[in-house]
């Protein structure tokens, strides 16, 4: 199956075109701020999507702790690749319509899956640092 049939290769190039923007972003902890308040928000009404993919919330958590500095080894890339997927999630029209019944948020998950392994190296130590909290 090609890529292109369920529009993979546009999911990737949103993707890295959000994440490049996401770096400014992740520079600045207000708006990286706004960003996860709206994930959360998003969270807080969208049952299947909370239900589909429980490690967002910690996603959060990580950007959060970070910005606000008790975090302190996040890189600026793993903080761009994670706000990209952000970005990427609360955009409505995205390489499949977020208001597709069932599947309209498989590409969004594909993105925090992408996300996850950019991020990987910070995210192990995140977790390893919420634990000893």
């Amino acid at each position: 199956m090609s890529d292109n049939v369920v529009g993979i290769s546009d999911l990737n190039e949103q993707y890295a075109l959000l994440k490049e923007e996401a770096k400014s972003i992740a520079g600045d902890p207000v708006k990286a701020a706004e960003v996860t308040a709206q994930v959360n928000q998003l969270l807080d009404v969208n049952r299947v999507l909370r239900e589909a993919s429980e490690d967002i919330g910690g996603l959060v958590s990580f950007v959060s702790d970070s910005i606000s500095g008790e975090f302190t080894r996040a890189s600026e890339e793993s903080l761009a690749a994670v706000i990209g997927a952000f970005m990427y999630l609360l955009k409505n029209d995205d390489a499949i319509n977020d208001s597709t019944p069932v599947v309209g948020y498989l590409d969004d998950l594909r993105v925090f899956s992408i996300a996850r392994e950019d991020a990987k190296k910070e995210l192990a130590a995140y977790s390893a640092w919420s634990a000893e909290r």
